[in-house]
């Protein structure tokens, strides 16, 4: 693969990963009466986001044939992806905090929670460590 085709695919997958982050922010901002797994789901998911949108500007992903890069990024995008699908039906009209947090227990369980928030982070810990590599 060429590398501004593969890199594109890479960008592709950041932003999709990106999309996916962003309504989950805004979906987990919209519970303002949640318990601490939703702010720490919350915090978790904004520190993904801002990494995302890092590797978007970054010049070398397009540049660069990382595979790991490719691997990541795919993952990431594909684990936002399927939690965004999870959340899906939250961000519907506003029934007050307490239905909504009735709800996030109904579709994620606070171990769910605790899970995918886990993963955020992990996320977010590899592809910085990426960023830190093209930055430098």
């Amino acid at each position: 693969m060429e590398a501004v085709g593969f890199g594109a695919g890479v960008l592709a997958f950041i932003l999709l990963g990106l999309k996916s982050a962003k309504v989950a922010h805004d979906v987990l901002s919209a519970i303002k009466d949640g318990n601490i797994q939703v702010a720490q789901a919350r915090s978790s998911v904004q520190g993904l986001q801002s990494t995302l949108e890092r590797l978007s500007q970054c010049r070398l992903v397009v540049e660069q044939q990382d595979e790991g890069l490719l691997k990541t990024v795919k993952e990431c995008a594909e684990n936002m992806k399927v939690f965004v699908e999870q959340l899906s039906g939250l961000d519907g009209p506003k029934h007050g905090a307490e239905r909504q947090w009735n709800k996030v227990k109904i579709f994620l369980k606070e171990d769910e929670l605790k899970r995918v928030s886990a993963a955020v982070v992990g996320h977010t810990a590899a592809l910085n460590i990426y960023l830190q590599v093209l930055e430098r």
